[in-house]
């Protein structure tokens, strides 16, 4: 990711001592959210682990709004919340197939993927604070490196409390997580990028397009068959999220 750093100004990295504490709280939220939420995938399927994370990013958000910046809501986004709601309570009381999962726990597995969406909303907020104040790609940069010092320093209490090491990955899977963080950092810097070409609410609703994207690689990758009931509610939940992004 170091190459994107040749398009930052030079006068944009004496910025970045002033928002450290900003970076700070982003970076380390995002890693903490990134970490609950791959714990989640172990216990629930992807899709549907997903649907509960967008569903309390989205409520922490408002919660958020309302404390920090007096932000009170209409009467449709309340409708919109609570039909989110209540269809990810039926989500994950309908009895998902998990025999696949080596780990078999709906419960731990929908509070962890709650927790991982009120985390995320933090660590959103906060970068698109960055993103708005410095040079996006610069944000950007930093806020993937900052996550990843973060997971380190997890890794390193994750020992000396556990005693557990983390297990060296062979080179094939290696290959495989470069690719898929590869990815990741993209679309950081396209997010990064975008908040400053266009409204909040038209690009935060355009991201609901990663639940979709998710769900089709859970069929075709892990095979996670959900039932008609289960693809129902799980489209309603993605199609509530962007409805209240857009319409805010």
């Amino acid at each position: 990711m170091a190459p994107v750093l040749f398009f930052v100004p030079r006068d944009a990295f004496s910025q970045l001592p002033d928002y450290f504490w900003f970076l700070a709280l982003a970076s380390g939220a995002g890693a903490l959210a990134f970490v609950l939420n791959m714990a989640a995938s172990t216990y629930l399927p992807i899709s549907i682990g997903n649907s509960l994370r967008r569903v309390s990013q989205i409520i922490a958000s408002v919660i958020l709004g309302i404390i920090l910046f007096n932000e009170y809501l209409p009467t449709y986004q309340i409708i919109l919340i609570g039909l989110m709601t209540i269809g990810a309570v039926m989500l994950t009381t309908s009895k998902p197939n998990v025999s696949h999962l080596k780990k078999q726990n709906v419960f731990l597995g929908t509070l962890l993927g709650v927790l991982s969406g009120c985390v995320f909303a933090i660590s959103f907020a906060t970068f698109t604070h960055l993103s708005r104040n410095l040079n996006p790609l610069l944000a950007s940069y930093t806020l993937e490196a900052g996550v990843g010092i973060f997971v380190v320093l997890f890794g390193f209490i994750r020992f000396f409390k556990f005693r557990q090491i983390v297990p060296i990955l062979p080179k094939k899977e290696f290959v495989k997580i470069v690719l898929i963080s590869a990815t990741t950092i993209s679309g950081t810097i396209f997010y990064g990028l975008a908040l400053n070409h266009g409204p909040y609410a038209l690009i935060a609703s355009l991201m609901t397009v990663t639940g979709v994207i998710t769900f089709i690689m859970g069929y075709f990758l892990f095979k996670e068959k959900l039932t008609k009931q289960q693809t129902i509610l799980t489209i309603l939940i993605l199609s509530c999220v962007a409805m209240l992004k857009l319409l805010s």
